[in-house]
């Protein structure tokens, strides 16, 4: 108890002496007051100088501890405010220094520092967070400084005094409008109060409040040697004290209280980064070791213990390689790690680990060497993610992908055969059906004459068919190698082929400017020939228009072809890009229903897509895309597949 009674007491005693002396301070500036009120303002005001340019010295020479743009500020204006106030004081009546010896230039060189005070309190508070060049704010109040005085020597500032008749009404508004500017500042100041120790804060709000009651005095005097200008000037050195202690206990006296704040609050956030950092490689589902230089674990996430069956325990200070590495990769990721002690741009590989019950996992590792401030490597840091399983998958994508590949080519080559050996015997079929109504056609009935179009025009249909069949299997086998094609010439060479069709229907076909791809030029027209053929034939009951256009998005091409034609029914729109799938009858419109599958399958060959938008009788449009990287989509959608296939089994 007495020690902290101590303590107390020894934290009290500078600020009562404090006290004491400005009190003895005080009284003695009074009496002097009573022997000359010019001795009193010309001792007050130098002190009030004195303190101001000793603030900017001390604020200036402390700024790397203070770190406190407020005080910073306010110190680099209490300069200017000294400069003035000894100005002031050269200029006061009685002083005989300046020519006319009249009241008004003392009262405009006190309200212009007035002004700089109050604009300084309000501008402070603003400027806190803010980052500051302070040499240019020193530049900035010569400028503003230099300014007011050249205005007041060449009478362009307002008057502030009239011998015989006292202050003017710009003195007295002035006064008002600066106490008000100051209450504002307090309001502001109180704002940031965090930013301040609670002594500070109070100092720098009684400096204000003794502003505002020195301005309130300087609104009512007549006499500048009256009482009420003596209470003012009083007030005025008050306020100029309390700032003075405010800054030499920020910059001079309490530096290290700051420091020492800004220390824990920095000590307190690495630690709060570490523990957060702690918190990431503890949760982490990665193997995270930190090796030394010999080889031997310095550092184990629990993630390791879930993996290898090895406890954190029993790894420390093991040699990694030997403890977690197969035996015959040893030597190969020793020195894949060497390798990078010794400056390679090597930092990952993948290696296999041994678990404890001997299981082999595999792991993709990142590997960092961890350097000290002097250059020197203390250790690496490794990270390894398991992808066993991930292995596991591509191996089974690549067996899938190799009988798909093989199952693909097995189907194409028997659908090309089948196909191939039906021609033959159709052949036959519809040559001998042609003999035998050549031949015999005269004696035929009506009866054996209808049955004898029916065979001829079924073996036709079969032979169409098996025609698409052939055209349909040969789209992967039998397609082309891909390259630079001219849509606009592949449409032109498709519309050559259907000049029949479109002259017999009377159809128009318009094309705006369509792009050069990478593709299969073959496959290409017989696709645009195909969806043209399509919106030709389904047309209604005027004549065919069809429009071909295309536009560009960021990695594709999408085409369309769009008709006036009998449109689709939307519970249609996927069916018939099915095999042998028609909507209408032979009667109504030809055709095999295959056409458009081979389509799909062009545009699938390509990497793309196709569908339809359409209503019933109100046309239809067909679109496909077409990537601009060739077929590599085609690739990775057929990959995908695989892998999706893979996951499942």
């Amino acid at each position: 108890m007495n020690d902290t009674n101590t303590t107390r007491a020894k934290g009290l005693a500078p600020g009562r002496a404090s006290l004491i002396i400005a009190a003895l301070v005080f009284a003695a500036l009074l009496a002097t007051s009573l022997i000359s009120y010019l001795l009193f303002h010309t001792l007050v005001e130098t002190i009030i100088s004195v303190v101001s340019i000793g603030l900017f010295v001390i604020a200036w020479t402390a700024r790397r501890f203070m770190q406190n743009n407020y005080l910073m500020f306010l110190g680099i204006a209490n300069l200017f405010l000294g400069l003035l106030g000894l100005v002031h004081l050269l200029a006061y009546r009685g002083m005989n220094i300046f020519p006319g010896d009249s009241a008004n230039l003392p009262t405009q060189l006190w309200i212009l520092t007035r002004y700089i005070a109050a604009v300084s309190f309000l501008l402070a508070p603003l400027l806190m967070a803010r980052r500051i060049n302070w040499h240019l704010t020193l530049s900035a109040y010569a400028a503003v400084t230099a300014v007011a005085l050249a205005a007041i020597s060449v009478g362009i500032f307002p008057d502030a005094f009239i011998d015989g008749t006292g202050l003017t009404p710009f003195k007295v508004g002035s006064e008002y409008l600066i106490s008000a500017m100051l209450v504002m500042g307090i309001y502001l100041l109180y704002r940031i109060r965090g930013a301040f120790l609670a002594s500070i804060f109070n100092l720098l709000v009684a400096s204000m409040v003794f502003t505002i009651a020195g301005e309130l005095m300087f609104t009512l005097y007549t006499d500048v040697y009256g009482v009420l200008n003596l209470i003012g000037h009083l007030s005025i050195l008050a306020s100029s004290l309390l700032i003075f202690v405010a800054i030499v206990r920020t910059g001079v006296v309490q530096p290290y209280d700051l420091i020492f704040r800004s220390l824990k609050e920095s000590e307190d956030l690495v630690r709060s980064e570490r523990d957060y950092a702690e918190a990431i490689i503890t949760n982490a589902q990665a193997i995270v070791l930190v090796v030394g230089t010999d080889g031997r674990i310095l550092r184990a996430n629990p993630y390791i213990e879930e993996l290898s069956g090895w406890r954190k325990e029993e790894l420390i200070s093991k040699d990694w390689a030997e403890v977690l590495v197969k035996k015959d990769e040893v030597e190969r990721e020793r020195k894949i790690v060497s390798e990078l002690l010794s400056g390679s741009e090597r930092k990952s590989f993948s290696g296999r680990i041994v678990t404890k019950d001997g299981t082999v996992r595999e792991v993709n590792w990142r590997l960092k060497p961890m350097i000290e401030n002097d250059g020197r490597t203390k250790g690496i840091l490794f990270i390894g993610h398991d992808v066993t399983e991930e292995r596991r998958l591509e191996r089974a994508l690549v067996a899938r992908a190799t009988e798909l590949s093989r199952s693909n080519a097995e189907l194409n080559q028997f659908a090309y055969v089948a196909s191939h050996d039906l021609q033959e015997p159709l052949r036959m079929v519809i040559s001998h059906l042609g003999l035998l109504e050549r031949r015999y056609g005269n004696q035929l009935d009506g009866d054996a004459k209808q049955y004898m179009r029916y065979a001829v025009d079924g073996a036709a249909r079969m032979r169409a068919l098996i025609t698409d069949l052939l055209e349909y299997s040969r789209v992967e086998s039998g397609g082309g190698a891909f390259g630079s094609v001219d849509m606009n010439e592949t449409l032109s060479v498709a519309l050559t082929n259907l000049k029949a069709t479109t002259t017999k229907h009377n159809a128009t076909v318009r094309a705006e400017h369509l792009p050069t791809i990478t593709a299969d030029r073959t496959q290409m027209v017989q696709l645009i020939q195909n969806l043209v053929g399509n919106a030709v034939k389904y047309h209604g009951q005027e004549p065919p228009e069809v429009v071909v256009s295309a536009r560009e998005d960021p990695d594709s091409w999408t085409f369309s072809v769009k008709d006036n034609g009998i449109g689709i029914r939307k519970e249609h729109q996927e069916k018939i890009f099915q095999m042998f799938q028609r909507l209408h009858t032979m009667d109504d419109y030809g055709g095999t229903g295959i056409g458009l599958s081979i389509a799909k399958r062009i545009v699938e060959r390509h990497g793309g897509s196709i569908w339809v938008e359409s209503e019933e009788g109100k046309g239809s449009e067909f679109l496909f895309t077409i990537p601009k990287n060739g077929r590599n989509g085609a690739d990775q959608g057929a990959i995908g597949e695989v892998l999706s296939s893979a996951t499942e089994t």
